[in-house]
């Protein structure tokens, strides 16, 4: 006769803490996909800027479109020449044609296009210092003779171009700080009401000599899976779309025709959006454990 011995598992120490928190897994997941398309962002923005900047070379950068049956490249080969005989200006030269012209321009305010619909052309201007045309009066200069022209005079705030870059990275910089706070709040609110729920059991436990640090661990560990699933959720749709504009040119053509004109996303971007799972989860981790070790003092 053979006796079968049946092995339980114990009961758990705290119920209910092995499934995770379905409040917090969900705003997780939303937090995630915004910060890791902020992240993705800020990636690109820091990796345009430089090459903004060498194309922003002079004193100025003019802008021009065509306008009527003028194409943008008669457009700006005649301000260069106008701006050529101009006295104090030492040169006026237009710029091999980029992808990001398109976005320059439209940050300057030039929306004319020319009958080709040919994106507008850039003239990096040079000028004699203390002895030539500013960068508004060359723009004038051009708009008297029927151009069509917007002007960066790259300075730190009067500059468009350099503006938007600075208002762009103070914004990015604020969405993440503001996530990473609201994530650690979310964290940490959903700990303490997971204690209020169950703070019969857990002062008995205390009073039965279960350690805070203990019984903390019970909810950081919740905290870590629901963070861990919300945040694969969020992160991997951010990652996806992000992914289909740097590796799926028919997807990147479809999504440009429809938004403003933006510089693509690479591998590198891509990846240093999807930094936010491990972030997220080392946060989430260290508010719940904060707010559980603070709630479970209070029951001892």
């Amino acid at each position: 006769m053979t006796k079968t011995t049946e092995v339980r598992r114990a009961p758990p120490l705290i119920p209910g803490m092995a499934v995770p928190a379905p409040g917090l897994t969900l705003s997780v997941a939303v937090i995630s996909l915004l910060a890791s398309l902020d992240l993705t962002g800020a990636s690109v923005l820091a990796r345009t800027l430089p090459q903004w900047s060498e194309r922003l070379a002079g004193s100025a950068t003019i802008a021009a479109a065509g306008r009527d049956l003028e194409s943008a490249d008669a457009a700006a080969a005649r301000a260069a020449e106008i701006l050529g005989r101009a006295p104090g200006v030492l040169s006026a030269r237009v710029l091999d044609p980029s992808p990001m012209d398109v976005l320059a321009a439209r940050a300057l305010g030039l929306t004319v296009g020319g009958p080709s619909g040919a994106p507008p052309r850039l003239i990096a201007v040079t000028v004699r210092g203390g002895g030539g045309p500013t960068a508004d009066q060359a723009a004038g200069l051009l708009r008297h003779d029927g151009l069509a022209v917007a002007v960066d005079d790259h300075g730190p705030w009067s500059g468009p171009l350099e503006r938007l870059g600075a208002v762009l990275a103070g914004a990015m910089a604020l969405l993440l700080i503001s996530l990473v706070a609201i994530l650690a709040t979310v964290a940490g609110g959903s700990a303490r009401r997971a204690i209020r729920g169950r703070r019969d059991r857990l002062s008995l436990l205390v009073q039965l000599g279960a350690a805070s640090a203990t019984l903390s661990r019970q909810f950081r560990g919740r905290a870590i899976a629901s963070t861990t699933l919300g945040a694969t959720l969020g992160t991997g749709a951010a990652v996806l779309a992000a992914g289909a504009l740097a590796f799926d040119p028919p997807a990147a053509i479809w999504l440009s025709a429809r938004l403003p004109a933006m510089p693509q996303p690479m591998a590198l971007d891509v990846l240093f959006g999807a930094l936010w799972l491990p972030l997220a989860i080392g946060i989430a981790a260290w508010a719940a454990h904060r707010a559980a070790r603070t709630a479970l003092r209070s029951l001892s």
